[in-house]
């Protein structure tokens, strides 16, 4: 599953701690009193709402920075007004995910 994915992918390519979760309430549960550097959001599971969904996880992560994971193509007006950092498209390539991840966070 894509989650298994994820971690595998990010574990492989560099040396990030990954917790993966099925929903968005576990996610905030995840997040409760502790910052990461980064949430990966699937579409998926925001109920039809971006916004929301990535205001709560940025409000239980400390200001954790979200970045949205989509099958559709997005502007890049449409993402800032969900408060997301940037969005990766589905399909990825999961050796690259670390280095996309990077790459919209500034991170050099």
């Amino acid at each position: 599953d894509i989650l298994d994915v994820v971690r595998l992918a990010i574990e492989v390519t560099v040396d990030w701690d990954v917790v993966t979760c099925q929903t968005l309430e576990d996610g905030e549960a995840a997040l409760t009193g502790d910052a990461a550097d980064v949430v990966l959001l699937d579409m998926s599971v925001t109920n039809g709402d971006p916004t929301a969904a990535v205001q709560r996880l940025s409000t239980a992560g400390s200001g954790s920075r979200v970045i949205l994971l989509t099958a559709r193509s997005m502007l890049t007006a449409e993402v800032e007004t969900t408060g997301a950092a940037g969005y990766i498209g589905k399909p990825f390539d999961p050796m690259s995910l670390a280095d996309e991840i990077g790459a919209i966070l500034g991170w050099d």
